[in-house]
């Protein structure tokens, strides 16, 4: 039974089962912005962002990346991440 209610929890929030890096590029996915204006803007390569999209599809259940961005943009409106609720995120650019 508690397996279940952990997998029901992370349904609920799937946000909290990302990295920072991970919520950081699926905002950046959510706001439109493109694999390489992403690496330039968060100083990482090309083939960082592509790995992490890949990562995020998996996490996320989405098989490709306009369901990516879908999903991104739901969860983000649904459950906006507040830079005070994680201090994690406090040192992301």
């Amino acid at each position: 039974m508690q397996v279940a209610l952990a997998h029901t929890s992370a349904r609920q929030n799937p946000l909290a089962e990302l990295t920072p890096r991970e919520l950081q590029i699926l905002s950046l996915l959510a706001e439109g912005k493109p694999y390489g204006r992403i690496a330039e803007e968060i100083n990482v390569s090309y083939k960082t962002v592509v790995n992490v999209s890949s990562q995020l599809k998996q996490k996320l259940n989405a098989r490709n990346l306009p369901e990516l961005i879908r999903t991104a943009v739901q969860l983000l409106q649904a459950a906006p991440i507040a830079k005070t609720s994680r201090p994690d995120l406090e040192k992301l650019p």
